[in-house]
């Protein structure tokens, strides 16, 4: 179990900028797309770069319909958003390295996945703590630098289908880079729950 402090509501355009130790907030930026899903960070995680892990909070509900922009996992796009607008430049390099080869063949590796619609999304609100499981954890890579997100559901619920919801979050991911085309952006794979909890352990 993980605890997750929320930062950007789901459907909300609105991330808060805290302190991750005192969880003051301490200003806001604006995304260009809409969170499709609940957004924060991993409380008592630390990354190389200082910043909690990463964390999207997905309901287990069942598609709404409507189709997603996907982008594969093989493509380069030279991306829609700012970094600054629920990214952190850079990555963890040791992880990242250690985790690169194996992570290819993985088991949890998906591949193109089918285009799914969005799935429901709890109601959860910027600033709350939310108690939930991992269940996977996805490649984002900004250039040569591997980054992850772990994805984690409420406690009880279970995680909904992984292609579609791959795809989802990648149509989301590209687009937020949309005011930084020279920067590269590709969305990996969602590697499974070990991967996620050894992620984990090795970033507390």
């Amino acid at each position: 179990m993980i605890r997750v402090f929320v930062e950007a509501a789901a459907g909300s355009r609105i991330k808060g900028i805290y302190d991750e130790c005192s969880l003051e907030r301490q200003g806001e930026r604006r995304a260009l797309k809409p969170y499709p899903h609940a957004y924060g960070f991993v409380l008592g995680t630390r990354t190389e770069d200082g910043d909690g892990v990463d964390c999207y909070l997905i309901g287990g509900g069942q598609s709404r319909g409507g189709a997603h922009e996907a982008s594969r996992p093989e493509e380069g796009i030279r991306g829609e958003g700012s970094p600054g607008e629920g990214y952190r430049e850079g990555s963890d390099r040791r992880y990242g390295e250690g985790y690169r080869e194996a992570g290819e063949a993985r088991a949890g590796r998906l591949g193109e996945g089918s285009h799914g619609g969005g799935f429901e999304a709890k109601a959860y609100v910027e600033g709350e703590i939310v108690e939930c499981e991992p269940f996977g954890l996805l490649e984002f890579f900004e250039g040569e630098e591997r980054d992850f997100k772990v994805l984690a559901a409420p406690l009880g619920c279970p995680p909904p289908p992984l292609p579609p919801l791959r795809d989802e979050l990648a149509a989301f991911l590209v687009a937020i880079f949309a005011a930084y085309p020279e920067v590269l952006v590709r969305v990996g794979s969602v590697l499974s729950k070990d991967e996620a909890l050894a992620y984990l352990d090795f970033s507390r």
